[in-house]
């Protein structure tokens, strides 16, 4: 798992640094995410996008 970010850098922090992070972060989080059908169900389902029997969820639709 991907390292946590504090959303609020210190002034010494160079914020070019901490977007790359994040993007980094973001990649590896959609690299696990999408590995197979299967993961990206389960990611969509976590995120309310999809039901557990794979339909749209109704806000969705």
């Amino acid at each position: 798992m991907a390292k946590a970010i504090s959303p609020i850098a210190d002034s010494s922090t160079n914020i070019s640094i901490v977007v790359q992070d994040e993007r980094k972060a973001l990649q590896a989080a959609f690299n696990d995410a999408s590995k197979s059908k299967k993961t990206a169900k389960a990611f969509l389902v976590s995120a309310g996008i999809l039901t557990k029997k794979g339909k749209l969820a109704k806000s969705y639709r």
